[in-house]
């Protein structure tokens, strides 16, 4: 059964939390920090200090700053010539805003937008804290993330249980890694130091503890299970078991702590989603198509199971049965006593 509900979502114009304008990816942190400070967080995301490169730019930069805060950019004086200054990237700037008489004092050697003034620019002294802007450029990956298969992976080997590591990735402006065929798993695998088990981005869908989501609301087309797994409803969160084992995958207690990959796809390319969990990709990737629930386990019900267009439903054989509150098992329908 193929059903005609299908959307199409471009992926990876920016990281999670990051704003697309002007050919770039832009996070604006509210969170006062001096300049190198600044600077430092923005490299911890794979970005940098933002350079601002034209008129268009700083509006639109601007245009979305909330509030009237100094915002550090990442101009900074040249240390061998203080009359000169550089950007983060070591170009020299061939677009400056600087307010009238500025730069000022050699002291004062980072530099910052000044709302008060037009958004013009100000030196002043690296040791303040103010907001600043972060950029990474669209279609590249950050430093220190591997190319593959269309998307940047980093992979981190610091062990955390699930819901941390899920976190941590979303901090990056990723996601917990999504596996979608057995090129993508072995282009992973690769990359994994040691006999490590590893987290990866897919868990128990708490509506329905029978199914299976990523983290980005899909339903699996490719999975890569060890023979009798999932095999405990308790063990909601998915980890890759290391090479000794094939790679395959085990459900686990999402308590355990584990290594894991974090996935941020790339510009340019797309992907087609089906709007419901009951509903997964054809083979060509285009056309959503019904997921039968009731082929495996019977679809959790006790009796009867019944498909339906992106769901299904469990019905009870007899009427003088009724579905329990789970709506899976079938119980003997007592009526109420009538009242004189």
């Amino acid at each position: 059964m193929f059903v005609n509900l299908l959307s199409f979502n471009v992926l990876g114009v920016c990281p999670n939390n990051w704003i697309h304008m002007q050919g770039s990816c832009y996070k604006f942190s509210y969170k006062a920090l001096n300049w190198n400070a600044a600077k430092s967080a923005c490299e911890t995301l794979g970005s940098k200090l933002v350079v601002i490169n034209s008129q268009a730019e700083q509006r639109a930069i601007i245009s979305k700053i909330t509030g009237s805060q100094l915002t550090w950019i990442g101009l900074h004086r040249d240390p061998k010539d203080k009359s000169r200054w550089l950007w983060v990237d070591g170009t020299r700037p061939t677009y400056t805003n600087w307010n009238p008489r500025e730069p000022s004092s050699v002291g004062e050697e980072c530099g910052h937008l000044w709302p008060n003034y037009g958004w013009k620019w100000n030196d002043w002294t690296c040791t303040n804290s103010l907001p600043y802007v972060c950029e990474t450029p669209i279609g590249v990956c950050p430093n220190n993330w591997l190319h593959m298969q269309g998307s940047c992976y980093k992979f981190i080997s610091q062990a955390v249980n699930w819901n941390a590591a899920k976190s941590a990735c979303e901090t990056l402006g990723s996601k917990l890694v999504v596996i979608n065929s057995q090129a993508e798993l072995q282009a992973l695998a690769s990359k994994i130091t040691g006999g490590q088990t590893t987290w990866i981005g897919f868990y128990r869908d708490p509506k329905d503890k029978s199914r299976w989501l990523w983290v980005d609301g899909s339903r699996s087309t490719y999975t890569h299970w060890r023979s009798k797994e999932p095999n405990n409803v308790r063990e909601e969160c998915a980890e890759m078991y290391s090479k000794r084992y094939g790679w395959e995958w085990n459900d686990g207690s999402c308590s355990n702590s584990r290594p894991y990959f974090c996935e941020i796809l790339l510009v340019r390319s797309y992907k087609c989603e089906c709007p419901d969990p009951g509903l997964s990709l054809s083979s060509d990737s285009k056309k959503c198509q019904d997921i039968n629930e009731c082929a495996v386990s019977n679809g959790g019900c006790s009796h009867k199971c019944v498909n339906t267009a992106g769901s299904y439903k469990c019905e009870c054989p007899d009427p003088g049965l009724s579905l329990s509150s789970d709506g899976r098992k079938c119980q003997r329908y007592v009526s109420e006593p009538i009242l004189q």
